[in-house]
């Protein structure tokens, strides 16, 4: 059931997908975390996060207990559709909650703020997170280097590379200056780290950081 749900969104058929989840909801069937998160990205894909929203209440009701996974899931639903304070509500309830926290609503957070080009929430948010006892890792590095990516001038952009600075990680904004062979043995290292990291680490890393690159002419 859950590979003919997936094989629906995957065809833009979402009203299908509801059908199947819904008829399997009334008959009774248990239903895993996991059916409930690919419904809610097939509603963060159509920018239907108050369905999204309904279905964690649902969740909750049938003693399905939401995970760090699954509020990032809703982040992202809000992120994408611009609304990035409904997404730090989110994550401010995941912080008076129970669950250990780590970068991943962080980002879900901090990439809706670059998202809607309110760089100095999103800031604000990274100071936070080093309050909350997080340090900054590929994730957040991630959003800022694709949002400088995305500025109109190069003084925004340096803005955003600056804030990683001040977490500790100046590599990209090395890069926007420097062509010393050292940078190559940096970037070498940090890497050969990332590789084995979920979530494509080392792959979007490394592509938001080309994308920089070239809008500032310095591939």
């Amino acid at each position: 059931y859950k590979s003919l749900i997936a094989a629906c969104s995957k065809q833009q058929l979402l009203e299908q997908a509801e059908e199947i989840f819904n008829e399997l909801h009334s008959k009774g069937y248990k239903l895993d975390r996991s059916f409930y998160h690919l419904m809610i990205k097939m509603y963060r894909d159509s920018g239907r996060h108050d369905k999204a929203e309904k279905l964690l209440i649902q969740m909750k009701e049938v003693g399905v207990e939401p995970t760090i996974a699954t509020m990032h899931l809703l982040m992202m639903s809000y992120g994408s559709s611009g609304q990035p304070k409904e997404a730090e509500k989110v994550l401010d309830n995941l912080k008076s909650s129970s669950l250990s926290l780590t970068t991943l609503p962080y980002s879900s957070v901090i990439d809706a703020f670059l998202k809607s080009g309110d760089y100095s929430a999103a800031i604000q948010k990274l100071g936070d997170m080093k309050v909350d006892g997080l340090e900054a890792d590929h994730r957040i590095w991630t959003c800022f280097i694709r949002a400088a990516s995305l500025c109109e001038s190069s003084e925004e952009a340096i803005v955003l590379l600056k804030a990683l600075q001040d977490t500790g990680f100046d590599l990209p904004l090395r890069l926007s200056s420097e062509t010393c062979d050292s940078l190559v043995v940096a970037m070498d290292q940090l890497l050969e780290k990332l590789q084995p990291l979920q979530d494509n680490a080392a792959f979007n890393f490394v592509n938001a950081l080309e994308d920089f690159l070239w809008a500032f002419e310095l591939r």
